[in-house]
């Protein structure tokens, strides 16, 4: 660039001086200059980085149009309510069956509904355009703020990535006590499909590091223990430096199995059933404690007729090849050992073969597939057992544990209810995260459901079964005609609220709301020689 009237500047081509010769600077006024030059960097930085804390807002993403949203979801439904404890809002849009009432079933949450009683998310597997965020540089993340833990210093914002405030010097470590959503749910009970929806609730909402999902909680304290971390901040070059610890206003946490009660802390295993002396009762609906604070919490169970999980599980875990590893990593002999000292019944695992068909070198996996259909299925049930009855007994406990927003939800309303159901599920998390955008996250979360997946990918992904309708219904009656395993299913059933749907169990067998109404559309399916692929992420 050279100077106004044309001259060559003094800094220009050869930095020549009038003489033409090349004029060269002592090493020591090089090093100098150098220096200047990594001083005024670092300032620099230092100012962008203190602006990020002092209320600079992060440019958000416009929301979808209206009309987007219509065109996402499928039908809309007729104009009812959907309610669940005391919130009740409008059901109206339906995204996968425009015929069926607008009401979806829900669950009670008072004590007469409980007296009786690390894989990844698929959404990782989606492309991330779908997703309305970007690709993976991208991501939108927006900061929870509402609280005062974060101080003024904190970006408030409904996209981008959100970092936390350096801390203002030395201030005294106050007990963490954040907002909390917690995301709960049990083998094939819609793990999936809700990681989905809280991964992306995640990365538009949160602040790095304030969610966590457990595939298998590593102890009964781990949601609680989550809720009290401070987390580290990302800053530097700001007042206290990088390294300092905050506590964000809001944190989500989700697992995928159960979390044990407080007062089987004592009992054997990580996570351990109720239990007299060493010997564990795992077979047990009691309620009791979950070890979740309360206050400003907020609770979401995803629950299922333990029937389908059932038939579910059996059908996921032969499945060729093995979709996960564990499945034939654990041999059977060290299953059938776990099982009968959890309290499963040695007459019934013996009658199965469990003790003396299996060979040293079956894994649970190879002597589950090498079993007649009718044996595998009561298999399944036993090994599913333990976590259904732990889930029970979460259920039981969280329905009447003071101090909690408890919001059950039934799977089947998840898969034939999506966007009613998703809407009560979103409407409760803005009750710790009032920046959350029910309408664009309820477009956003359309991906979520597999009415959205092409045909590909619904005939490859491991998670969707029933894809044989015939032998499911074949080994339902074989398990519900089982008097031990039938009481037992009977007694789950009605934990969760499902009994008066189970003829079996009393019930007059047609349920009612939207699950009865897509149970029906989908056996005229069958009935009419179609063999429709069960639209559900299990």
């Amino acid at each position: 660039m050279k100077p106004p009237g044309g001259a060559q500047s003094p800094r220009g081509a050869g930095s020549r001086g009038s003489g033409g010769a090349r004029r060269t600077f002592p090493p020591r006024i090089t090093a100098l200059l150098l220096a200047a030059a990594l001083v005024a960097a670092w300032m620099f930085s230092s100012k962008r980085a203190a602006q990020a804390g002092s209320g600079t807002q992060v440019r958000a993403p416009s929301p979808p149009p209206r009309a987007a949203l219509n065109e996402v979801a499928a039908a809309r439904d007729a104009g009812g309510t959907l309610a669940v404890g005391t919130m009740v809002v409008a059901a109206s849009e339906n995204r996968v069956d425009a015929g069926a009432p607008a009401v979806v079933k829900l669950v009670g949450t008072g004590p007469a509904h409980t007296a009786a009683a690390q894989q990844p998310g698929l959404f990782a597997s989606l492309p991330h355009s779908s997703l309305g965020g970007g690709g993976s540089g991208s991501r939108g993340r927006a900061a929870s703020v509402s609280g005062g833990d974060l101080g003024a210093g904190a970006v408030a914002s409904s996209g981008g990535r959100a970092e936390a405030p350096a801390p203002q010097g030395q201030v005294e470590q106050e007990e963490c006590r954040p907002s909390l959503i917690v995301v709960l749910t049990s083998h094939k009970t819609g793990t999936a499909q809700a990681r989905c929806i809280t991964e992306m609730l995640e990365q538009r909402y949160l602040m790095q590091g304030a969610a966590r999902h457990d595939h298998h909680p590593p102890h009964l304290h781990a949601a609680a223990e989550f809720a009290a971390e401070r987390l580290q901040t990302q800053l530097s070059g700001a007042a206290g430096g990088s390294g300092g610890l905050y506590c964000p206003s809001v944190k989500l946490y989700s697992s995928g199995h159960h979390l044990p009660r407080l007062e089987d802390e004592a009992c054997p295993g990580t996570l351990p059933c109720p239990c007299e002396g060493q010997q564990e009762r795992c077979l047990s609906t009691e309620a009791g404690t979950i070890d979740i604070p309360g206050g400003s919490t907020t609770v979401v169970q995803v629950i299922r007729n333990p029937i389908d999980a059932v038939l579910s599980a059996y059908e996921y875990h032969t499945q060729t090849p093995a979709p996960e590893e564990w499945l034939e990593q654990m041999l059977m002999q060290n299953m059938t050992g776990w099982l009968y000292s959890g309290g499963v019944p040695y007459d019934a695992l013996d009658a199965l073969g469990a003790f003396h068909q299996a060979l040293p070198a079956d894994s649970f996996y190879s002597f589950l597939r090498r079993l007649p259909q009718e044996r595998g299925v009561k298999l399944q049930w036993w090994m599913s057992s333990w976590e259904l009855y732990g889930f029970a007994r979460q259920y039981a406990s969280l329905a009447v544990q003071p101090g909690l927003r408890f919001v059950p939800l039934r799977f089947e309303d998840l898969q034939s209810r999506f966007n009613a159901t998703a809407r009560v599920m979103l409407e409760a998390f803005a009750e710790r995260l009032p920046q959350l955008g029910v309408e664009q996250m309820l477009a956003e979360v359309q991906a979520c459901h597999v009415s959205s997946w092409d045909h590909a990918l619904l005939a490859s992904h491991t998670h969707v079964t029933n894809r044989h309708p015939a032998l499911r219904r074949h080994l339902r009656g074989v398990l519900m005609g089982d008097p031990e395993i039938a009481g037992r299913l009977c007694q789950l059933s009605a934990v969760f609220g499902y009994a008066p749907e189970v003829p079996e169990c009393g019930g007059d067998g047609g349920g009612s709301g939207a699950a009865a109404a897509a149970g029906a559309g989908q056996q005229q399916g069958e009935e009419e020689g179609q063999a429709p692929v069960d639209k559900s992420r299990h």
